[in-house]
């Protein structure tokens, strides 16, 4: 299933890639559109991409003349890469390789007094398992952004521009310091600078004074935060995110701006003192929460800190708020670990004297908390239209450890959907509802492609041994893959239809199998089917006999009478080479009406059909008899002079011509009618008697 889950990873990577390198350009234009509103304040609105695609409109139009995809099959492309990917790191936790459970890292030497924060923090990450989990989706959600953002020098471009450095990167606050040593502050606020204007330089002398920077500096301020905050959102070492201010002259920022302690460089550990990162973390709080100017600059000391609060307001999408809310409780968590973990020391007890923010107990119940944050999310005006994406729906079903849940509901939706407009044979009705009549939040059965990763991402679970509600929830598990097998059907791909029914259980394999391959009419492409059914372990005769029987009973015959009887004559005297027991016997005239075969309804072409699938499986002729003596009765008392017989008889006419001329696979044993029991003569006989 491993194994499975990175074929499914690979191949929706490379289609990313070959996406990105044709939509490259326009991803630019559009993201360029939405971050320069995002930077500076302004909502982002649906005319943003109109306003784009108006910018470009020209180019487009002799791109995509030739272009058979879009931006949109980028991005859908890109969720579904993303999570394969979730999906493969959550596998490898809750279902670990044999032999390897309760062991998800490797054992360290105990812990005691000396030992460094890194040796804490992994003994921390092996005990406890939760932790664990929310640090690999950490690590997700960073990898994630890292890979799709944008580049931060691009990002950050526009703000640098408005400070009005030229093309100077490392500026500093060049404007206000220009300002006070002209002494010009009053010349400074009657040109348009509202607030008064700082008095020093120092990195704190904004939150001190309770003033404000000249306007310009204020644009490279917000620019360098914002570097800082893409930094940390996407996991960057705090070597990386040093490098990036040193260029910019702002080393003091990039000091405290160190993350997990897995993630630093190896010149950052502190082996001596691993409680002074707690006592920092608390600092952290107090400057996101009570100081800080700008928006980014306090969501900055809120990631390190473990906030919540500061962090959100600059949330614009779902991961953004699930890393939030993820990094304050993994950190939180940590905080609670040293104070068990290690002896009473100096710093342990300083720690307490200042205040920080308990993410443990805002989300409650730490094994719940994971399901709270995700259905919250879907009332947040901010985040509610993304969590509607069936691609965001199931990374949080996966995040909150809900699929068999979601998957019985959605297996309820699917049963709504398919019984809406009449009696399905394919999906049964049920009595009870989705507990979310509104079905814009379950997966449709006409969107093929998150049907498809759903489908899959079942049956990993099936082959994992997931707990999926046992037999009382089966069939609503399984409507799922057989929404999946219809599309394949109405896709053309049929020789697949066979691998997916094969997942299903009992009978319903060969009712889902019989009904989607009635329509294949090709005998060779039958003779491939039965192939297929033989290597995948299922029982061909079985499909055979029960694919007549499942098409009787979903269209039953409601003629009563026989009104074509001693209307017309149907056959023929034939002279018979055999003397005995008749020499003279009766077949049907060939084409005795006249017409053509558009008179027969799909119903009647369907059972046909089922007759013709006996032609290619040995063994079956009593099975073959009693079908074929049916649907001759069938059609006999309810055609009158509209059917072309002719046709109806075809399959019929085949056993003849195989029985008498000893042609055929199931020739030989007529051949042998002579050496064998009177049984099977008697076959024989009634076969010649139900022509007659």
């Amino acid at each position: 299933m491993v194994d499975l889950i990175d074929l499914y990873l690979e191949i929706a990577t490379e289609t990313v890639e070959k996406l990105r390198n044709v939509h490259a350009r326009e991803r630019e234009k559009k993201n360029g559109i939405r971050w320069r509103k995002k930077m500076r304040g302004f909502a982002i609105s649906q005319d943003d991409d109109e306003d784009m695609d108006i910018e470009d409109s020209d180019e487009k139009v002799s791109q995509n003349e030739d272009r058979v995809t879009t931006l949109e099959d980028l991005e859908r492309w890109e969720q579904e890469a993303q999570t394969w990917d979730l999906l493969r790191r959550l596998v490898h936790l809750r279902f670990p390789a044999p032999g390897n459970s309760g062991q998800s890292l490797q054992k360290h030497a105990a812990i005691n007094q000396y030992s460094s924060e890194y040796e804490l923090w992994e003994d921390f990450l092996e005990k406890d398992d939760l932790a664990l989990e929310r640090k690999t989706v950490l690590q997700w959600l960073k990898e994630t952004a890292d890979e799709s953002g944008e580049d931060i020098d691009v990002l950050v471009q526009d703000l640098q521009q408005n400070a009005d450095t030229g093309d100077i990167i490392a500026a500093g606050w060049i404007h206000t310091k220009h300002a006070i040593k002209g002494s010009k502050l009053n010349v400074a606020q009657q040109s348009g600078q509202i607030e008064p204007l700082i008095t020093q330089l120092d990195p704190d002398a904004m939150t001190r004074q309770k003033r404000k920077l000249q306007k310009q500096d204020q644009y490279f301020e917000r620019a360098i935060w914002l570097g800082c905050y893409e930094m940390l959102r996407r996991g960057k070492t705090s070597a990386e995110i040093r490098d990036w201010c040193t260029e910019r002259t702002e080393v003091w920022r990039a000091v405290s701006m160190s993350g997990f302690p897995d993630e630093r460089s190896e010149e950052d550990f502190d082996s001596g003192n691993p409680e002074a990162s707690a006592l920092w973390r608390r600092m952290c709080f107090a400057l996101a929460r009570k100081g800080g100017g700008d928006d980014y600059e306090r969501a900055v000391y809120g990631i390190l800190s473990g906030d919540i609060q500061s962090v959100e307001p600059i949330c614009r999408t779902w991961d953004d708020f699930v890393f939030t809310n993820y990094n304050a409780l993994l950190k939180n968590q940590y905080d609670n670990y040293l104070r068990t973990a290690l002896p009473i020391r100096p710093v342990s007890l300083a720690t307490l004297n200042f205040e920080s923010f308990d993410a443990v107990q805002f989300h409650g119940d730490p094994r719940s908390a994971s399901r709270k944050l995700i259905d919250a999310l879907k009332t947040n005006p901010k985040t509610a239209p993304e969590t509607l994406q069936p691609m965001k729906m199931l990374q949080g079903v996966l995040i909150a450890d809900q699929f068999s849940h979601f998957i019985y509901q959605q297996g309820l939706a699917l049963s709504q959907f398919a019984n809406a407009n009449g009696h399905s044979n394919l999906i049964p009705p049920k009595d009870e509802k989705p507990e979310n009549e509104d079905f814009t939040k379950y997966i449709t059965m006409d969107d093929h492609d998150s049907l498809r990763v759903l489908t899959h991402v079942l049956l990993v679970f099936m082959g994992l041994g997931l707990d999926l509600g046992g037999i009382l929830r089966v069939t609503e598990v399984e409507n799922v893959i057989v929404a999946y097998i219809s599309f394949l059907r109405l896709a053309g791909k049929e020789e697949l239809i066979p691998l997916y029914c094969s997942q299903l259980t009992g009978k319903r394999k060969y009712a889902i199998l019989c009904r989607n391959l009635i329509d294949i009419t090709d005998n060779d492409q039958r003779v491939t089917q039965i192939r297929l059914m033989r290597e995948l372990g299922l029982d061909v005769q079985e499909f055979v006999s029960l694919q007549a029987r499942f098409l009787l009973g979903d269209f039953p015959d409601a003629v009563s009478s026989y009104p074509a009887l001693a209307n017309f004559k149907l056959f023929d005297d034939v002279h018979s080479a055999i003397e005995q027991p008749h020499p003279i016997y009766r077949r049907p005239r060939s084409d005795f009406i006249g017409g053509d075969n558009d008179n027969v309804s799909r119903t009647d072409m369907l059972l046909i059909r089922s007759m013709e699938w006996y032609l290619l499986v040995d063994g079956m002729w009593t099975e073959t008899f009693t079908i074929g003596t049916l649907l001759y009765l069938r059609f006999f008392s309810k055609y009158f002079m509209l059917f072309p017989f002719n046709r109806v008889l075809m399959p019929f006419r085949k056993y003849e011509s195989q029985c008498s001329s000893g042609t055929g696979h199931q020739s030989q044993e007529f051949r042998n009618c002579e050496k064998q029991d009177i049984s099977t003569s008697g076959e024989k006989l009634r076969f010649r008697r139900t022509l007659q």
